[in-house]
């Protein structure tokens, strides 16, 4: 349900912004433009409100195992720093011209060389 009311968010949005572009010119383009309104106040609410619940809770699942959490919160934290190692031009820690071999030996803690 929670990931059905986020999409919603974005589908309504899109929904009150193509109405009011596809019928600029035409008397009733507000009424129509304001319909999917409220459901789109609805739903954010509700995900604003989900969501503080579904942080707290780590989505449920301590209910799978106590120390799921623990574990789900540490590869949601290294999941983006491994991406960032991998794929950044740049290279990690401003090094340009480090290649891209390289770059995990770096994340693991050991010499470039």
């Amino acid at each position: 349900m929670y990931v059905v009311a986020f999409t919603a968010v974005l589908l309504l949005f899109v929904a009150i912004v193509f109405a009011g572009q596809s019928l600029e010119n035409q008397w009733f383009t507000p009424l129509i433009a304001l319909a999917p309104t409220a459901p789109e106040v609805w739903t954010v609410f509700f995900v604003f409100i989900g969501s503080a619940t579904m942080v707290r809770t780590v989505f449920g699942t301590s209910e799978v195992h106590s120390a799921l959490p623990a574990l789900l919160t540490g590869v949601l934290v290294w999941e983006p720093a491994a991406i960032n190692l991998v794929m950044d031009a740049a290279g990690p820690a401003g090094h340009p011209d480090l290649r891209p071999d390289r770059r995990p030996r770096l994340g693991l803690g050991r010499g470039v060389g």
